[in-house]
């Protein structure tokens, strides 16, 4: 007996060596292959903010008209508001959405489309820095313009329109609104905006 079992010799050291060294070759492959994903899975993500923010700002986009129909709404707004008291102006966006099917169609357009982005940006499909750089004070706009209706639609058919877009904006911590914040939680511990809604 020439003690190969006991010692094992060069080449079983060798051996040894060669596994560690397809080990350490593995999990550095791994780990590379992992980062990879996560960067080109972020990639994505923005890429989908800025299709979002082509569809709604381009000058083709097809949100443009429902954006020109409510930006002659909010001057007609804030006239009201210069002529009236405050706590009429609620109902007046009510009144005014309920008889004109033009700023209907542009209302439930763009509630659709912030609705839709919320939930890209909750799921984790879209890039929330992104889409808060492009998107923030559109957002904020449109929830201030929009609020009435969307709380009318709500109480009377149970729709629950809106609600994306208004916990979008509450985890974009854009200017508060307490009280009307309060009243979108709708009580649902779970769903898209479940992180917005706490």
């Amino acid at each position: 007996m020439s003690g190969e079992g006991a010692s094992g010799g060069p080449a079983s050291v060798l051996k040894g060596v060669m596994s560690v060294v397809t080990l350490v070759l593995g999990v550095a492959g791994a780990s590379l292959g992992y980062f990879e994903y996560k960067a080109h899975q972020q990639e994505v993500r923005i890429d989908r903010v800025f299709g979002y923010s082509d569809a709604f700002h381009g000058p083709a986009g097809s949100y443009a008209e429902a954006e020109a129909t409510l930006a002659n709404f909010s001057e007609t707004y804030w006239t009201f508001l210069d002529q009236n008291p405050a706590d009429k102006a609620d109902q007046y966006v009510v009144d005014t959405v309920r008889s004109d099917p033009e700023l209907r169609k542009a209302m439930n357009a763009l509630t659709t489309f912030f609705d839709t982005l919320s939930i890209c940006v909750s799921e984790d499909l879209c890039d929330e820095r992104t889409t808060r750089a492009l998107f923030a004070n559109d957002l904020e706009e449109f929830r201030n313009l929009a609020y009435p209706w969307l709380v009318d639609q709500t109480t009377h058919y149970g729709a629950k329109a809106g609600a994306p877009l208004l916990c979008l904006r509450k985890q974009f911590k854009t200017t508060p609104m307490p009280a009307r914040d309060a009243i979108w939680n709708f009580g649902r511990p779970r769903g898209p905006c479940a992180t917005a809604a706490g």
